[in-house]
């Protein structure tokens, strides 16, 4: 297990790394430049579909569930059990062929790996993260053409040599590449290269907040070593163990907070969800300088999780 590395703003991803879209221009073949073996698992389109069409499934069956309830009194009951029915078969079904799939390419000592880890040893999260990932180790790359409307392969498969390469096709590298950042409406090219940030990274925050929900209810997720690194990163970047005091803004806490070093972009106000800078609890909109609020320092250390993790992933999916 790797120690977490805690960089000024909860990037980790600052040496750089491959994007969903790649260029071609780092590394096109594997270390030592041998050419990579580009399905070393064989071929992962499969287990892939697989795991979208599980996470379409998981919509439905939500969509549905909810359609009947909004539906109340006025809905035929006979026929909402039926819609319910096939929605949670059908969710189901997925789930049966993406665990055959995942039990068919994916190595054993990796399998096994994960087995250990609270939040992931058993259910389909991990192979729906695996499966929305591919191999850790192999990247395909992929560019938009002009009037095409969906990537098209630019190049052959090559090695990540690096862990920082799959923290960004991930969507947990650099946030400066992250469209809520960039200051202006994002490309294609700018929205791929910042990574999976609408499949992948719901999945890693699903398990980090497994870990954060679960502690006080067991043992093993409290004494875990991804809990721990929440916890270790949670506290390095507020200055103090435990929670932050309770209080209005700025709380006595604050001077302690690890602070801004780029003008914040969390700025909902009500009625929408406040959730960091920007609200009446902050009003300074969470310029250069400023601390962190309780609700940063909570998803910085989601992140590093997220980071160890993935790193920790790249390193046991040896070729």
């Amino acid at each position: 297990m790797t120690q977490p590395a805690h960089d000024p703003h909860g990037t980790h991803g600052r040496n750089g790394g491959d994007a969903q879209v790649e260029d071609g221009s780092t590394a096109a073949h594997g270390v030592g430049g041998v050419p990579a073996d580009p399905y070393p698992w064989g071929n992962l389109a499969s287990f892939r579909s697989a795991a979208e069409g599980l996470t379409d499934a998981i919509k439905a069956r939500c969509s549905v569930e909810n359609r009947v309830k909004r539906g109340g009194g006025a809905v035929d009951v006979v026929q909402a059990r039926e819609m319910v029915k096939a929605a949670r078969e059908l969710e189901e079904t997925y789930r049966e062929i993406l665990m055959a799939a995942y039990q068919n390419q994916v190595p054993p000592e990796v399998r096994e790996w994960a087995a250990g880890i609270p939040g992931l040893a058993t259910g389909e999260l991990f192979p729906r993260i695996l499966g929305m990932i591919g191999h850790p180790r192999i990247a395909i790359p992929w560019v938009w053409e002009e009037g095409a409307a969906e990537p098209v392969p630019a190049g052959p498969p090559y090695v990540r040599d690096r862990h920082q390469q799959l923290w960004q096709y991930c969507g947990a590298g650099d946030p400066r590449t992250r469209p809520a950042v960039l200051g202006h409406r994002p490309d294609r090219a700018e929205l791929l290269k910042a990574g999976k940030l609408k499949s992948v990274r719901p999945l890693l925050f699903t398990f980090s907040s497994f870990l954060v929900r679960m502690h006080v209810r067991s043992e093993t997720v409290a004494e875990s070593a991804y809990y721990k690194i929440f916890e270790d990163a949670r506290a390095d970047a507020a200055g103090h163990e435990g929670k932050c005091i309770p209080g209005s803004w700025p709380a006595p806490c604050a001077d302690t907070h690890r602070r801004h070093e780029f003008t914040c972009k969390n700025s909902k106000r009500p009625p929408m969800t406040p959730n960091g800078c920007g609200t009446v609890l902050h009003p300074e909109w969470g310029e250069p300088g400023s601390p962190w609020r309780p609700g940063h320092l909570n998803m910085h250390a989601h992140r590093v999780v997220h980071k160890e993790f993935l790193h920790d992933l790249w390193r046991i999916s040896v070729l």
